[in-house]
């Protein structure tokens, strides 16, 4: 894909998680480290372009190559989270 194709479909990922959360008191946005945050920026940036939602961006880390020991991290509170939709984001290419 070239980035016009790239930033078309953000773009469309974007306008969808508005179209479920319009009506929500807000909207966090986690993007698991590395390229899954990267999209979650380009998502987060398209969101605030087409509308006026409370949207927050979060780091989610894990450790893909040792999933069985489970450790994961978020930057966040929990607090942060509650009464919000999370969107999780990662890439697909691997």
């Amino acid at each position: 894909m070239d980035s016009r194709q790239v930033d078309q479909i953000v773009n469309r990922i974007a306008y969808q998680i508005y179209e479920d959360n319009f009506q929500e008191k807000g909207v966090v946005i986690v993007g698991i480290k590395n390229k899954g945050y990267k999209l979650a920026e380009k998502i987060m940036a398209s969101l605030k372009e087409i509308c006026d939602l409370d949207v927050k961006l979060i780091a989610l880390t894990i450790d893909k190559k040792n999933q069985v020991k489970g450790d994961v991290n978020i930057d966040a509170e929990r607090k942060e989270l509650a009464g919000k939709s999370v969107i999780l984001v990662d890439d697909v290419l691997n």
